[in-house]
């Protein structure tokens, strides 16, 4: 399946056979391993905040044709992100609609995988330290001091930023 090119191992959620506790074990795997090598494990946890809100659709179009999808997803991808209207519902009070300019809808099942093809390349920067579910991400390293894995994770996280 293509979309296995394009998202990193360490991903999880939103694909077959690929949970939170397949990262967690994959996570605890490395943990034991580094700390069998007398090694320090440092791990910080992102949640991207408003991230289905915040998809930019120019952006997400663009980073799914680099990723090489056929033009005519690119255009499916474009007509479910454009001209849409939201409007609230509060017990039987409702407003009127309102256009939304970016972000995905909510509760889709196909804005978990837009999601997921938008941050792709973040994710793909450096696989073996980073694991994904949603909108979440875990960064972690293992070094002979906490000091250096303090600097590493400083380091990884102006990355992303």
């Amino acid at each position: 399946m293509f979309v296995y090119r394009v998202v990193s191992s360490q991903h999880g959620g939103a694909l077959p056979k690929r949970s939170a506790i397949d990262l967690v074990a994959s996570f605890t795997h490395d943990v034991e391993k580094a700390m069998a090598e007398g090694k320090q494990v440092t791990m910080v946890t992102l949640d991207i905040q408003g991230a289905f809100d915040a998809l930019l659709a120019n952006r997400l179009l663009q980073r799914i044709q680099r990723q090489g999808w056929p033009m005519t997803l690119l255009c499916l991808v474009k007509s479910f992100l454009t001209n849409r209207k939201v409007r609230v519902r509060l017990e039987d009070s409702t407003t009127a609609f309102f256009t939304v300019a970016c972000g995905t809808p909510q509760g889709s099942p196909l804005s978990l995988v837009l999601y997921m093809l938008y941050l792709a390349e973040l994710l793909n920067q450096d696989s073996a330290l980073r694991f994904r579910y949603t909108d979440d991400i875990c960064l972690y390293r293992a070094s002979a001091t906490l000091e250096e894995n303090v600097k590493l994770l400083a380091r990884d996280v102006r990355g992303i930023i």
